[in-house]
């Protein structure tokens, strides 16, 4: 079996929503909602916070810096037996304002319509813990 790394930013701004982006058409998974990700590669698993930090940095133009960790999830995609680890990682931007890139757009999505989203298959096992996990950061400050 093969196994995959991932590391994935929810980025959190002050009013508890979380930055996420849409595939473009193109896209296999197209117009499907995504949590900006990165795989990690085998030598980089001792550096993932790093590594996940530098990689947002470039490809999105902001700065951000991981608080802490909010869990992880494991699934197996059946296609080609392949097992995917995810841990997520409590986001802020420090500096700059997410830009799309190459994606067709870019929203910052409050608790009740998170579930609303079409999610990319990686990201739906963890939507639950991250919603009860901004639930329980309290009101929006």
């Amino acid at each position: 079996m093969k196994h995959i790394n991932v590391a994935t930013a929810v980025i959190v701004n002050k009013r508890r929503k979380i930055l996420c982006y849409q595939r473009v058409k193109e896209d296999p998974l197209s117009l499907s909602w995504e949590l900006p990700s990165f795989k990690i590669e085998a030598h980089d698993l001792d550096n993932e916070i790093d590594k996940l930090t530098s990689e947002i940095n470039k490809k999105f133009d902001i700065e951000i810096e991981i608080v802490k960790t909010i869990g992880s999830t494991k699934r197996i995609i059946d296609e080609d037996n392949t097992e995917v680890s995810t841990n997520y990682y409590d986001a802020r931007v420090k500096t700059g304002r997410p830009e799309k890139g190459e994606y067709k757009a870019v929203k910052w999505a409050n608790i009740p319509n998170i579930m609303n989203l079409s999610w990319v298959p990686a990201d739906k096992p963890a939507l639950n813990r991250i919603m009860n996990y901004l639930i329980d950061m309290g009101p929006a400050k």
